[in-house]
């Protein structure tokens, strides 16, 4: 009744148009915000760079962007963003191997550290879920911190992405502390008492609203 599949003799078959669509139907929350981040981030990237987005959505917008850039090589552990980019000819994306989680989409567990120790990128994108001044950076499982603290390791730069709404929250399991940020995007609905902290933690602080606060 809903149009995904075709009846023939003996079974059923996905219709093209199904085939040819997105997987899986991205909610659409809190995707202005995501986009207005991925905006600052892809100026960013420069040609030629190899860069590594952790699963999430804010970084899933990051590469929907990507096809404005050349020579791009992309290390992801998101089956989403490995989808997105497996249509552009001038990017080549290597999807981490591993245990696939339901709810997001990605891929964690003990194959995905040994692949991660393989690579060294330029910039890492690491999407985050809460950021406190006394708990630091925090995300919603034990997993993905574990990637995220792996990742860190294999990167010259580290750049935190959030939605401003991150800030003043503590997720589940604590990553690090704010000062392995190299830099930080997010929006401009964070709380102004954050701005000053991350201004003092001398991290340069990227906001949809000013392109760009805090040090240098």
């Amino acid at each position: 009744k809903e149009g995904f599949l075709s009846r023939i003799h003996g079974g059923a078959v996905l219709n093209q148009e199904i085939i040819n669509s997105p997987i899986i139907a991205i909610d659409d929350h809190n995707l202005e915000e995501c986009e207005e981040i991925a905006n600052i981030a892809i100026h960013m990237i420069k040609d030629n760079d190899v860069i590594m987005l952790t699963n999430g959505p804010i970084n899933l917008q990051i590469a929907k962007k990507l096809s404005s850039k050349n020579n791009i090589t992309v290390l992801t552990n998101d089956i989403l963003i490995a989808l997105e980019l497996s249509s552009y000819v001038s990017i080549k994306v290597v999807l981490l191997g591993g245990d696939v989680d339901y709810s997001s989409k990605a891929v964690f567990g003990t194959l995905t550290s040994l692949n991660i120790e393989k690579f060294f990128v330029n910039k890492t994108f690491l999407e985050v879920d809460g950021i406190d001044i006394n708990t630091q950076i925090t995300v919603s499982s034990i997993e993905k911190a574990s990637l995220i603290q792996e990742s860190i390791q294999k990167s010259k730069e580290k750049i935190i992405v959030c939605l401003g709404s991150a800030f003043n929250r503590t997720a589940f399991y604590k990553v690090d502390n704010i000062n392995i940020a190299d830099k930080i995007i997010t929006n401009a609905s964070m709380d102004d008492t954050y701005k000053s902290y991350i201004f003092n933690q001398n991290i340069p602080l990227f906001t949809s609203m000013s392109t760009f606060e805090g040090s240098v």
